[in-house]
């Protein structure tokens, strides 16, 4: 994978934990004022928003490729296509041109 992939792989891991942590963290006591709130209470939402961020990016970017290949593969078959279309309409022409004479 390039650098910049590694970049967003990190960078969706980073905030998917840190949205769930933070989630945690409200829901844990802070918005119900609880000052208590411990690392072990909020370590666990964190990996878990950590895991699905990273699915989420897997899949998207599998997605993208799969699309990419099946875009490389219409503009193939278009080109194949306009070039059929090329020769019949040359052919077409040709035997108007014959039928004139």
């Amino acid at each position: 994978m390039s650098a910049r992939l590694y970049f967003y792989f990190f960078i969706a891991a980073i905030l998917g934990g840190s949205f769930t942590g933070g989630m945690a963290f409200f829901v844990q006591g802070r918005a119900f004022g609880f000052d208590n709130v411990t690392i072990p209470a909020i370590t666990p939402a964190f990996f878990v928003g950590v895991t699905a961020a990273l699915i989420i990016f897997y899949l998207v970017r599998t997605s993208q490729t799969e699309l990419r290949a099946a875009n490389d593969l219409l503009e193939i078959e278009v080109g194949v296509r306009t070039a059929e279309l090329n020769r019949s309409e040359l052919r077409f022409r040709d035997f108007a041109e014959s039928a004139s004479d």
